[in-house]
């Protein structure tokens, strides 16, 4: 940890409690985060990241029991998953000590490193808020990793895909999961989801109609919260592995690191 720059650091809760569905055909592993990548489980890549980062303190995984030894590799403490994605961020969150800003991300971003952390951490520093999200441009992804498939969003400031870790201040957490379990329930259910979000919101979604700051307004009123969106031009952050192609694109990219 020589380096680590302790007058920002956050504690770190890594989601490592998905089940292996969508990549069976290529990894008999049960989970995720233990699916092989070159000779190491992918959750070895971002632990290894997250122990790089000057910023990171703590490091809780939230996870089945047999990633123990990987946790206890970078000194990590070790949390019980429960059902479901809202459940479980409450879990890691919980059991950082302290009530800072805490750092979230899931277990299927293998290139991601200490320096493209550190970079979103201090981006989330420069601006009050209470939930900084990532979002990655389209043109980062294309020019780096031109076979990925991701899906993307049209903004007025061009595509952008969702990257896969935020920062949240642990006492939005409660009012922030009952509207997230609430659109986990009903993300594929449109009239639902128009009721949560607003027709005319979705309508300038789908039409690219809205800028940055639009997001940001109306995810801070859906949450109750301040929201802020950070734009990171390191596509490794939005290159998440839930399909056979990205784990092919994550195999040759460390292979060629």
């Amino acid at each position: 940890m020589e380096g680590r720059d302790v007058s920002m650091e956050y504690g770190a809760v890594v989601l490592a409690g998905s089940p292996n569905k969508a990549l069976a055909e290529k990894s008999p592993e049960a989970w995720e985060a233990l699916i092989d990548i070159n000779g190491r489980p992918m959750i070895s890549y971002v632990l290894d990241g997250l122990q790089e980062a000057r910023h990171v303190g703590t490091i809780v995984v939230v996870g089945p029991a047999v990633l123990e030894p990987e946790v206890s590799r970078v000194g990590g403490q070790l949390v019980p998953s429960g059902d479901g994605l809202v459940e479980n961020l409450s879990r890691g969150v919980k059991a950082l000590p302290g009530d800072a800003r805490a750092l979230v991300v899931t277990s299927d971003i293998p290139l991601v490193s200490g320096g493209m952390i550190d970079e979103f951490l201090e981006r989330c520093s420069e601006r009050e808020g209470q939930f900084f999200y990532s979002v990655v441009p389209r043109p980062a992804i294309e020019a780096r990793f031109p076979s990925a498939r991701r899906t993307y969003v049209r903004l007025k400031e061009g595509g952008v895909t969702g990257g896969n870790i935020v920062v949240i201040d642990p006492s939005i957490l409660e009012d922030f999961r009952a509207v997230a379990e609430r659109l986990a329930q009903d993300r594929k259910k449109p009239v639902a989801l128009a009721r949560l979000l607003g027709w005319r919101f979705l309508l300038g979604l789908l039409l690219g109609r809205l800028d940055i700051p639009s997001l940001e307004k109306r995810v801070s009123q859906v949450f109750h919260i301040t929201a802020r969106a950070v734009v990171c031009w390191d596509p490794e952050i939005g290159m998440d592995v839930d399909k056979p192609s990205d784990l092919e694109v994550a195999m040759g990219a460390l292979r060629s690191r």
